[in-house]
């Protein structure tokens, strides 16, 4: 195990897309790079017992390990993890594909942020158009999930890793028993002791988010497993739970205030402007800073919708599982 080069780790499922679009774009981006630069990179795919092979690859440095049975998400994902040959590793999905330049880009983030764990969010904004027109696309779900920073499990984000080995023996791994969609992101994101961000542009494109029905229902299973995982995880500090607790109840306060819009129009307003408010102050006016940033003061003022929508099906998701963790409370308490 080395220092000096990169594995990407990519867990590859029955149900996962195909990966040529990945494998095509980590080729062009290996492509790229110096001879040099090129002996130290591997790719490990993990297949999850799944029947269909991945393509190969000509190019990429490709190693491929293949499991016996089904595991899940977190249990692939420490397979590749721990077969990786350097220290630095950087896990992708299935459903995503990189720019030309990904791997220039992690060779920048690991010169200004050493070996400390990166956290951050997939992100594509939709190029050659006016910041309006960006906009649109991000509310329409067409082309962009926008990026905001927040607490250590940002139900609300997908997360992508590239840490060390060295760190991830430290804090344990994946839980693996968290077989369901995001499970394993949430739960581990409480055991990391600090998230640092670089600016969100590794990943280019996440496969399906165009699709507005998938986005939702993506946030839906997102925010019900974090309930769970937040509730029942011992690993959570009361702080965390807190933290999530109050997460979960701006979902909640944005989705009572859009349920009596039309009752009280004033009071649903008023309900959600809160929510939002409450939002921007958990963020430590992050979120806000990055939105002015990137599109000035017209996109900011634009921005509740768009977290209005996330954040209203995030409630709906939190509010169907929180009431059936009570349920579950309340027949172990009897």
């Amino acid at each position: 195990m080395t220092d000096a080069g990169l594995s990407v780790v990519i867990p590859f499922y029955s149900h996962s897309s195909d990966l040529s679009p990945l494998l095509l774009s980590l080729e062009q981006s290996f492509s790229s790079l110096c001879v040099s630069d090129q002996k130290n990179i591997e790719i490990i795919i993990v297949n999850d017992s799944s029947p269909c092979s991945p393509r190969e690859s000509l190019i990429l440095p490709l190693r491929r390990i293949d499991l016996a049975v089904n595991r899940g998400v977190g249990a692939t994902r420490n397979v590749g993890i721990k077969a990786a040959t350097f220290n630095c590793f950087f896990c992708l999905d299935s459903d995503t594909f990189v720019p030309v330049d990904f791997f220039e880009k992690v060779k920048k983030v690991r010169q200004l942020h050493g070996h400390e764990p990166i956290i951050q969010g997939i992100v594509l904004e939709k190029t050659g158009a006016s910041r309006f027109q960006k906009y649109l696309s991000i509310v329409n779900f067409a082309d962009a999930s926008i990026y905001r920073s927040g607490d250590y499990a940002e139900f609300l984000c997908s997360g992508c890793f590239m840490s060390t080995k060295d760190f991830w023996e430290e804090i344990g791994y994946f839980e693996e028993k968290f077989t369901a969609s995001g499970g394993e992101e949430f739960e581990i994101l409480s055991r990391i002791p600090f998230r640092s961000i670089y600016q969100s542009f590794l990943i280019e494109v996440q496969h399906d988010y165009d699709n507005m029905g998938v986005r939702i229902r993506k946030i839906w299973h997102r925010s019900k497993h974090y309930t769970k995982t937040a509730a029942l995880n011992p690993r959570f500090s009361l702080a965390l739970k807190l933290a999530a607790g109050a997460r979960l109840l701006l979902s909640v306060l944005m989705f009572f205030g859009a349920a009596v819009l039309f009752l009280d129009f004033s009071f649903g307003i008023t309900l959600i402007g809160l929510a939002y408010l409450g939002f921007l102050v958990a963020d430590g006016g992050r979120y806000a800073r990055y939105i002015f940033d990137r599109g000035g003061l017209w996109l900011l003022l634009l921005s509740p919708f768009f977290l209005f929508l996330e954040y209203f099906t995030a409630g709906l998701g939190a509010i169907f599982h929180g009431s059936t963790l009570i349920r579950n409370w309340r027949r172990r308490r009897d």
